[in-house]
């Protein structure tokens, strides 16, 4: 959870991938096709959803009435989590085949999605909530993400955001190997990062 003032601003809000855009866009429509092969540390595991509502039913504490969510993506885990509150939950992706494949569908004022690139979407309110999951890996710079999310917030809003990190201790290549042999690997996902 960071609040909305410790959110640093930055001006130059533009989408920057590792590779290029347009790389990054096309990786994800071949992804959409094969989206339920993928799953943890790619797809939030129960345990992230868990922390997300967590988070918001702290936030969301004393207040009532629908929240409106900004979701960076179409992950189904968080589409359809069951927040503490009502939610209006909007969900932005760039990839047009990951919203006609994985999008679960529309349900009016209840969640909608939309083709479009998250740099650029421009809500017709603020939203309360911002959601990225592991978004930050696609910027070079991520501190853009957090600077559009402060954009995009209402006053009092949260963002949400889990990112991958490298371990505090690097495991050596032959006590991976071993894990894998012995089954202990849930699979290629988590070799990643």
């Amino acid at each position: 959870l960071i609040p909305v003032g410790n959110i640093p601003a930055t001006d130059r809000a533009r989408p920057v991938s590792r590779s290029t855009p347009d790389a990054v866009h096309h990786t994800w429509d071949d992804i959409a096709s094969r989206f339920e092969d993928w799953g943890p540390p790619l797809r939030p595991p129960a345990e992230a959803v868990r922390s997300y509502r967590r988070l918001m039913s702290s936030w969301a504490a004393g207040r009532s009435g629908p929240v409106s969510l900004l979701l960076f993506g179409v992950t189904p885990e968080l589409v359809q989590a069951e927040w503490p509150l009502p939610t209006r939950l909007t969900a932005v992706d760039r990839s047009e085949p990951m919203l006609r494949l994985v999008w679960p569908g529309d349900i009016e004022g209840v969640r909608h999605g939309v083709v479009g690139d998250w740099m650029r979407y421009s809500p017709e309110q603020p939203p309360q909530v911002v959601l990225a999951d592991g978004a930050p890996v696609f910027f070079a710079q991520p501190e853009q993400l957090f600077g559009r999310a402060r954009q995009l917030l209402s006053a009092d809003g949260i963002f949400l955001v889990r990112t991958f990190c490298a371990p505090p201790k690097r495991e050596h290549l032959d006590d991976v190997l071993a894990d894998a042999r012995a089954g202990r690997v849930e699979n290629f996902h988590v070799l990643k990062w």
